[in-house]
This record gives C-alpha cells, structure tokens and sequence, in this order.
C-alpha cells in the first residue's frame, strides 16, 4: 500500500506544481506622486508568462494641474511590455491615459520595483498624441509578494495524504 500512496503523491504534486509556475501575480502601485501633487495608488495583475495585464484598479487623485481619474478594468494598448504599460479607459479622445514606466521587468516572483515614468494625460484625436497637458510622474513603486510555489506543492501534498488517510479508514 505505501508504494501505491507515493505514486499517487507524485501525480498530484507533478499536476498541482505544473499549474503553479504560470501563475499570475497582483502588484500594488504604492506612492506614486505626480510634479502637481496629486497621487495615486491601487493594483493590477500581471501574468509574466503571456506578457498581460490584468484586473486593473488604479485611482489618481487631483492636483494642481489635472483632476485625476479612476483606471478601474481599463483596456491595454497593444504593444506594451514587462517594462511599461499604458492604460485607459477607453481608447477615445478626451478620455484619460495612465502611462507608467518601470525601472525593470515585472516578472511572477514579484519584489519591489520602481516607478520612472511616465505621465497621466488626456487622449488626444486616436491617443495618438495628448490633448492637454501632461502631469508627470515624480515617484513610485510597484510591490508584489507571490504565494511561493512551496506553499501551494505543500498544502497539496497535505490535501493528498489527507485524503488518502480518509481512503484508508473507510
């Protein structure tokens, strides 16, 4: 009976660990400062393994120079990066545009990266250009703490042998 139990173990720990390492990852955007005074903070997902992001919710508050907006299940516009994104609501004119530039590459084992640019803006005529002014990023970061993959092989094996356990008594 014990070799029977080890090869369902194997099994269950080669499928859930399979499904683990493409897990996406949510990052908080903390402390981002725009040169008008006006902030923003929130969170997104960003799946390192197809490159998108995801479950958008970023709000900037007004400053001196732009009243702020809401980016809350903006659309991505094509051609973005681990490095950067550009986020809107939608891609009309005179609608507002969050772009954010990162210092490195988001990936999925998250950390603590930081924030180097861009700017929130208007949309101009297509968003190809800006209608307005821009409002440029001061500062910021990006934090991410992903559950480890360990944690998930764990609780699995835990839930395995628990179930065997319960197989056994019956």
């Amino acid at each position: 009976m014990t070799g029977h139990r080890e090869i369902v173990l194997t099994i269950f720990a080669f499928f859930a660990s399979a499904s683990i390492c493409a897990m996406p990852v949510e990052w908080n955007v903390d402390a981002l400062v725009f040169d008008d005074g006006g902030t923003g903070s929130g969170t997104f997902t960003y799946d390192a393994d197809t490159n998108t992001y995801s479950d958008i919710d970023i709000v900037t508050t007004a400053g001196s120079g732009f009243s702020g907006a809401s980016y809350i299940d903006v659309n991505i516009v094509a051609g973005v990066s681990a490095d950067s994104f550009v986020a809107m609501i939608y891609p009309l004119a005179g609608l507002p545009v969050l772009q954010l530039s990162f210092a490195a590459p988001l990936t999925g084992a998250g950390g603590i990266v930081a924030i180097d640019g861009y700017a929130e803006s208007i949309c101009g005529d297509g968003c190809d250009y800006p209608a307005g002014d821009y409002r440029y990023i001061s500062s910021g970061q990006v934090s991410a703490v992903p559950v480890p993959a360990a944690v998930w092989l764990f609780a699995s094996a835990l839930a395995g042998l628990g179930w065997l356990r319960r197989k056994q008594t019956v």
